[in-house]
């Protein structure tokens, strides 16, 4: 129910980033999204997850009742048992849907380093709000078929792979390292 006490007011404007998901394909409720961009010659990864906290009040029985049941449950063969009811899951899904192409999120903002390919610099938590075209809801397919052409999924494969690099080299154990050390296989065979 909006308004309520701990709506944020004071969300930064990410309208203008060019945002993509990359879910499974019929993906209906994208919560997490990226953009990839420069800056004052300098490389920036948003990462934005949706924020449908924003329309439940935390006063509520919604509320209590999320707190108690704590997940959304993944039967095999049948459509998600979700968490919070239909209606806000598809409000706050960052996909462009009924309810529009912009949307609440949470971003995580950080510089990236364009030699290494890992974050450096400060971490920002934001409150913000974005724009996920349609064009940019890929599915893993659809995002192994375009990563030689497009610069944001380019750069984002440099990072994804510099990041599981880190992790693996700091891993302990070896059923972890193993899986961290696995190779990923992209339509166009990279």
């Amino acid at each position: 129910i909006l308004p309520h006490i701990d709506n944020i007011t004071d969300r930064r404007d990410l309208t203008d980033l060019e945002t993509y998901s990359i879910d499974p394909d019929r993906c209906e409720d994208a919560d997490d999204a990226f953009s990839i961009y420069f800056e004052t010659n300098k490389l920036y990864l948003a990462i934005h997850i949706d924020d449908p906290t924003e329309f439940i009040n935390l006063d509520s029985e919604l509320w209590t009742s999320i707190e108690k049941t704590v997940i959304t449950k993944y039967p095999s063969n049948t459509k998600p048992i979700h968490l919070i009811p239909d209606v806000i899951m598809q409000i706050s899904s960052l996909m462009d849907n009924e309810f529009g192409d912009t949307k609440n999120a949470i971003t995580i903002l950080t510089e990236i380093n364009t030699s290494n390919y890992l974050p450096c610099h400060n971490i920002q938590l934001l409150f913000s709000r974005i724009r996920l075209k349609k064009e940019n809801s890929l599915s893993y397919y659809e995002a192994s078929c375009n990563i030689n052409n497009n610069d944001c999924l380019g750069f984002g494969l440099k990072i994804s792979k510099s990041l599981q690099q880190k992790r693996m080299n700091r891993t302990i154990g070896v059923k972890l390292n193993e899986l961290n050390s696995s190779n990923i296989k992209y339509h166009n065979h990279i």
